[in-house]
């Protein structure tokens, strides 16, 4: 993961920065010093703090950070999230990638804890997918997890789930559970993707560990997680949105899976100011 992060940080650094700052280094000499901290200007749940400190030594290892709010805290709007202490072309150069990292990751988390207070009362897990940005898979299911959701397979190599596809190719589910389960080891859970009724029986024979709801109507819902019978775990996933997920939640599966929280998550406001003779002024 550490070598995930540093990748993705020289490239933020690269295509903002490129060969300097220009506007900041004409302004301040090598040797001014200041502060400024990060304030929330919305409510939201902080995440991405993991990589502040790093983004900020990139740049300079004399640069202080003071951290305030932890990753997975919820923050009122004007709460002070963090301060960086330092030379103030560095604090200026980097701002903008350090802002674009935790507004972000906090806007997945925040979404995130949405789902979470609606389905948390009815035990219900919210579960995110791998409908996430090239490259950012394991920072965006970090905050995720950071809003109180929990992380589905990170790819392929760590999860087995027939989908659709895979049953179509394959001939029925039976058959590929059936494969699965010789090259498989006997470690690893098998979740099933079902589209009717037919199948979900099929995949209840076939010994599924995990059966996949996929977009199915709330009454076929409902048949589907009696003809289960508590003999997997049952994920609902498909079109579910902050407007219809309670409804889900009302029928009782285990799992809700939308890639809702990561795909449309918007990015939350998030300032950086600087403190001058004891006045805030936000830099833009």
């Amino acid at each position: 993961m550490n070598h995930l992060v540093d990748t993705l940080i020289n490239i933020a650094i690269q295509e903002d920065v490129g060969t300097g700052d220009l506007t900041s280094d004409a302004i301040f000499p090598v040797d001014s010093e200041g502060l400024a901290y990060a304030v929330a200007k919305e409510d939201l749940v902080f995440s991405g703090q993991f990589m502040i400190n790093k983004i900020l030594l990139k740049f300079d290892g004399r640069t202080v950070y003071i951290p305030y709010k932890r990753s997975g805290t919820l923050c009122k709007k004007g709460e002070k999230l963090f301060e960086v202490r330092g030379c103030i072309r560095k604090i200026l150069t980097v701002e903008r990638t350090l802002l674009n990292f935790i507004q972000h990751f906090s806007g997945i988390a925040t979404l995130t804890r949405q789902f979470v207070d609606i389905a948390e009362p009815y035990g219900v897990k919210v579960c995110d997918t791998r409908k996430t940005l090239p490259g950012y898979r394991v920072l965006e299911k970090k905050a995720v997890r950071d809003g109180g959701g929990h992380n589905h397979r990170m790819g392929l190599f760590d999860g087995v789930m027939i989908k659709d596809n895979h049953i179509d190719f394959c001939g029925s589910i039976t058959a590929a559970v059936k494969l699965v389960r010789k090259k498989v080891p006997h470690t690893v859970r098998v979740e099933v993707e079902t589209r009717n009724l037919d199948e979900v029986r099929e995949a209840i024979d076939a010994r599924a560990d995990i059966i996949m709801l996929d977009n199915m109507e709330h009454a076929m819902i409902e048949d589907a997680i009696r003809i289960v019978d508590k003999r997997a775990l049952v994920e609902v996933s498909g079109g579910i949105n902050l407007e219809n997920i309670e409804s889900y939640c009302k029928l009782q599966p285990d799992i809700i899976s939308t890639g809702y929280i990561t795909h449309s998550a918007r990015a939350m406001d998030i300032s950086l100011r600087v403190n001058k003779s004891g006045d805030s002024n936000a830099i833009a």
